[in-house]
């Protein structure tokens, strides 16, 4: 970029701030404005008006104003005042003997993963999501509520996590920053195989009956137990994505609360006849006694060699002649009660070499 159209924008920005103070009632000439330089190294007097470059709408609406200025130079905290009291003097204070900068010095090399840690920490400091939710309360703000499928308990955080993790703070964040209050908690799906699963495993349980004989309440309770082995890696994760969001007072599915409210929802949907009954194929786990979710019955897929045997079954009133039968379930054949031949294909009759039987 030319040193020309740097000297424009800064001629531009110049005279922006210049009409920022004019506006906002300043005894500050434009003419203190004329560089940069001068912007930096004439920090105004005590209970002076300044211009509030850049002041959230977020840090307005918490009721305080603490602007950490970085960089080598001395922190400084301002105080924002109601801007309804009418008095412009009092609305930004400083104290006469430290040095206020507007801007913070780019350095040549920086990280951006420290600058995201930075403004966590800044986050952090003011509690900003916790302030904006409390000021929409204080508003009255309309509610706008968001349905989030909450991700299971048992397993670490992986990029599909990441990715609809980061659409949805997208959209809740787009709304509250449109004048809506949006709550997001945080939830542990704690049902389904997969819990269950992990207990079988760890405590080598092989069957229902096996389950059975330790007893229900018994096997609910280790299942319980492991609801938030990874809680702490979530909440690191999630943290680092700035993801705003709950996760101190979140809810769990198998708290009698939320699974309640899931059947008043479907009581709700029935009476309304929106729930309706059907079939439909679906996996089954023989070993669980119950029906397949896709995602878990894609937990135990794989590659294996089937068993696969040929028997026979002699024929009544030929000699030596049977029927061979090739299957690849052979534990279906102590069921079976017959042979079935299709009139319309053509079987081949072979002799055995060895024993000369057909």
């Amino acid at each position: 970029m030319s040193h020309m159209h740097w000297a424009h924008r800064r001629r531009v920005m110049v005279a922006m701030l210049a009409s920022v103070v004019c506006l906002s009632g300043s005894s500050v000439s434009p003419a203190s404005f004329s560089s940069p330089c001068n912007l930096l190294a004439s920090p105004p007097t005590s209970r002076q008006s300044m211009p509030r470059f850049g002041t959230s709408r977020l840090l307005r609406e918490s009721g305080r104003l603490s602007h950490r200025m970085r960089g080598g130079r001395e922190q400084e905290d301002f105080e924002l005042q109601d801007e309804t009291s009418g008095n412009e003097q009092d609305v930004l204070h400083q104290s006469e003997d430290k040095t206020y900068e507007y801007f913070k010095e780019v350095k040549e090399s920086f990280s951006f993963p420290s600058m995201e840690e930075e403004v966590l920490r800044f986050w952090e400091e003011i509690d900003a999501f916790q302030s904006g939710l409390q000021k929409a309360r204080e508003r009255q703000d309309e509610r706008w509520v968001f349905f989030d499928g909450p991700p299971f308990a048992t397993g670490m955080p992986h990029y599909g996590h990441i990715l609809a993790g980061t659409i949805k703070d997208i959209v809740t964040r787009f709304w509250s920053q449109n004048g809506k209050l949006v709550e997001r908690k945080w939830g542990w799906d704690c049902h389904g195989l997969p819990i269950e699963h992990e207990i079988e495993k760890s405590l080598g349980l092989k069957s229902r009956c096996e389950i059975l004989q330790m007893g229900i309440p018994g096997f609910n309770q280790e299942c319980r137990k492991v609801v938030m082995r990874y809680s702490q890696e979530w909440k690191r994760i999630v943290k680092r994505l700035a993801r705003w969001i709950d996760m101190d007072n979140d809810y769990k599915t198998l708290d009698f609360k939320y699974m309640e409210s899931v059947w008043w929802a479907c009581k709700e949907l029935f009476k309304k006849g929106l729930i309706y009954r059907g079939f439909k194929v679906m996996p089954y786990s023989t070993g669980c006694g119950t029906s397949l979710s896709n995602f878990e019955a894609n937990l135990n897929y794989k590659d294996i060699t089937d068993p696969a045997v040929v028997v026979s079954f002699p024929i009544l009133g030929e000699k030596d002649v049977s029927l061979l039968i090739w299957t690849t379930t052979p534990w279906t054949l102590p069921f079976n009660l017959a042979i079935c031949a299709n009139p319309d294909l053509d079987y081949v009759e072979i002799e055995d070499k060895k024993s000369k039987n057909r």
